[in-house]
């Protein structure tokens, strides 16, 4: 999504704080290569220039979504119970 011009354009109009990444990983490709999850930090460099904020806010931004995410999937989990 964020190799073209239009995926950037997207990008740049959603909230950051809502903002994950995933990497569709083995089975996305970067020309004919595979992408891997730590080819994640390349689509944060990305991200930080599309925001223009320096790579580590970008990065720390990331983390933290990714943080309140799980912590919601967890807190859901727990209220459910077990089967």
């Amino acid at each position: 999504m964020l190799a073209g011009a239009k995926g950037r354009a997207l990008v740049s109009k959603m909230p950051r704080a809502r903002m994950v990444l995933e990497s569709d990983a083995p089975f996305a490709r970067v020309k004919t290569d595979p992408i891997h999850p730590w080819d994640l930090e390349s689509a944060a460099v990305t991200l930080a220039a599309i925001w223009d904020i320096p790579a580590r806010a970008a990065r720390t931004q990331l983390e933290q979504n990714d943080r309140e995410l799980s912590s919601s999937l967890g807190d859901e989990n727990r209220e459910q119970g077990p089967p």
